[in-house]
């Protein structure tokens, strides 16, 4: 009996990059492939942050293998499959989640898939390699600790701890591992925090400001950030915006990149005014940039608030909430689900509003 373990790609993304997978061959047998989480062009030539890590993972595997082997005399393929799958807790937490992932998709939306492998990103920066049964209450405090060293918001730990319980639960239901070895772990709570947003008068002011500078490239981020103020899009879909392919007319229509659903909006007045510079400006190359100079143009404009990028995104949606849009109505806009749009509602009703001030003065 023999084994292999090789790494091979898949076809290249429009950047021109590849995924590597590990393809472990027992006796002949393909095994299910095993996602690196790098991409890269070529093998060829590699870089070496991509070149070590996908020596680790390499080392890894074949250590299971070999371990397999000396235990047993000979690579069992049913063993080896269970053991790269993580079976008895004894597999990597990063090569369960490989498969997990496979069987979750199209049951569980794509946004969650990708938090979850974030999360087990940061795992493999913590602790690589580090096996299911040693996720214990130790190691999740001592993760927990590591995340809040990368100074990483409050509702990012306990999203990271969260999708970590998630992985370990469905690693409980196929028996490879007992939940004991976490029971008495405090599970951190959500804590709901109160969205920075920008009145329209403050968006107004950034308006006017942007259109006020001269440098072209500051300029640009400005526009792409009243995109996103007078249309809602994340920063990943107000960077993509193209305005032939999604400007129809008197509406416009992208697919959201996080999660995938369509969203279609009227193009009112402002939102115009936007498209017609933006038709002319491809939207700016560098994230990091764009995000800096968002920032410095709201200083320009007398902003006193946090402006972050997803600030255009909650002041859209607070602008409809104002404006006695209902929740659906905010959620299909923003292109969200209905417990995201309450959380605007729960900042202003315009009913409550008024009675306030009809009432107290």
């Amino acid at each position: 009996m023999s084994y292999s373990v090789i790494f091979e790609q898949a076809k290249a993304n429009k950047e021109g990059l590849r995924k590597v997978y590990v393809l472990v061959t027992i006796d002949g047998e393909k095994m299910p492939r095993i996602d690196t989480n790098v991409k890269v062009p070529s093998l060829k030539n590699l870089p070496k942050l991509q070149e070590t890590i996908l020596s680790k993972k390499r080392n890894e595997i074949e250590n299971i293998i070999l371990d397999v082997i000396y235990r047993r005399g000979k690579p069992v393929k049913e063993e080896i499959r269970m053991m790269l799958d993580g079976n008895g807790g004894t597999g990597s937490l990063s090569l369960f989640w490989d498969v997990l992932r496979k069987s979750l998709k199209g049951i569980v939306s794509e946004a969650r898939l990708k938090s979850i492998g974030s999360a087990i990103g940061h795992w493999d920066a913590f602790r690589p390699s580090i096996k299911l049964c040693d996720v214990d209450e130790t190691m999740l405090n001592a993760y927990r600790q590591y995340l809040i060293t990368l100074k990483l918001a409050v509702n990012t730990v306990w999203k990271y701890l969260n999708c970590t319980q998630t992985v370990l639960n469905h690693a409980v239901k196929k028996k490879m591992i007992t939940s004991e070895q976490f029971d008495s772990y405090q599970w951190p709570e959500y804590v709901e925090s109160v969205a920075t947003f920008l009145t329209e008068e403050e968006i107004a002011s950034f308006h006017e400001q942007t259109k006020n500078i001269r440098l072209e490239s500051i300029k640009t981020s400005g526009y792409y950030f009243l995109l996103s103020c007078y249309a809602g899009y994340r920063i990943s879909d107000s960077r993509g915006f193209k305005y032939e392919d999604m400007v129809h007319g008197d509406f416009v229509a992208l697919r959201a990149d996080k999660n995938g659903k369509i969203v279609s909006i009227p193009i009112h007045s402002r939102l115009r005014n936007v498209l017609d510079y933006i038709k002319d400006h491809e939207g700016p190359k560098v994230e990091q940039q764009m995000r800096r100079d968002v920032k410095e143009i709201a200083k320009l404009a007398g902003i006193t608030k946090h402006v972050k990028f997803h600030t255009a995104r909650h002041s859209f949606a607070m602008m409809l909430t104002k404006n006695d849009f209902s929740e659906g109505e905010v959620a299909r806009f923003i292109g969200d689900d209905i417990r995201t749009a309450k959380r605007y509602a729960k900042l202003w009703d315009s009913n409550l509003h008024k009675k306030i001030i009809d009432k107290l003065g």
